[in-house]
């Protein structure tokens, strides 16, 4: 990926969750952008208990469907399921 390209991209990351986190105040929120294994830019945001960073560990309920449905979606994409 090209250096305008990749700031375009990770300027635009930022931009979506600066909006979002105006719009819905979220109490604590870590994402990242990646492309081909390599972590372009990351956001953090933290109001509650303190600040959040990209190493927080955040416990996370129930999300295996989640993951699951994901993958799937995955592999019918790449056509190594019907």
């Amino acid at each position: 990926m090209n250096n305008k390209i990749q700031a375009l991209n990770e300027a635009a990351f930022q931009r979506i969750f600066a909006d979002y986190t105006q719009q819905e105040a979220p109490p604590q929120l870590v994402a990242g952008l990646i492309s081909a294994d390599q972590v372009l830019s990351t956001f953090t945001l933290g109001f509650k208990d303190g600040s959040v960073a990209t190493e927080t560990q955040f416990r996370i309920a129930s999300m295996t469907k989640c993951f699951a449905a994901a993958m799937l979606l995955k592999l019918r994409d790449e056509q190594k399921i019907k």
